[in-house]
């Protein structure tokens, strides 16, 4: 990019850095959320094991208990759906040979608007991928904290 000016060539760096961010945050989030279904699936089962372990569970904490699954269940429903595929938008040249030869065709300044306006749209979908993603996680770590709260009424009631 030897032609653009500096202004031209700070804008795409700026974008790629953007993007760049986005992709982290994304995996980020893919992270937590996997960190949660395992953190939630040992709280779901060590107390499944310990009412399995005390025989039959008294009446008074089947609702308890039954709360418990919900909630895990909830939390893991919240957990996928922000694994879950969306519309991730890559970056704008895809390894692709006939988009390869679109693009090799276009001027310097049409390629520059054409990178341009190809990374805005990947940060503008990308983000609200994210977006989506980080209301999902954070449900589901409420989700966990309804979990844990069970728990404790489960100790206390003991």
């Amino acid at each position: 990019m030897d032609d653009l000016n500096f202004v031209e060539s700070n804008i795409l760096h700026l974008l790629e850095n953007n993007y760049k961010q986005l992709e982290d945050t994304g995996k980020a989030l893919d992270d937590k959320t996997q960190q949660i279904i395992t953190i939630s699936s040992l709280i779901v089962g060590l107390i499944g094991a310990f009412n399995l372990a005390q025989g039959k569970l008294p009446d008074d904490q089947k609702g308890l208990f039954v709360a418990l699954v919900i909630t895990y269940l909830t939390t893991f429903a919240l957990c996928f759906h922000a694994l879950f595929p969306r519309k991730w938008l890559g970056e704008p040249l895809k390894p692709d040979w006939t988009e390869y030869q679109r693009v090799v065709k276009k001027e310097l300044y049409d390629y520059y608007e054409w990178l341009v306006a190809s990374y805005i749209q990947a940060i503008t979908t990308n983000n609200e991928v994210n977006h989506l993603k980080a209301r999902d996680v954070e449900l589901a770590i409420g989700s966990v904290a309804v979990q844990v709260v069970i728990v404790l009424i489960v100790i206390l009631k003991m």
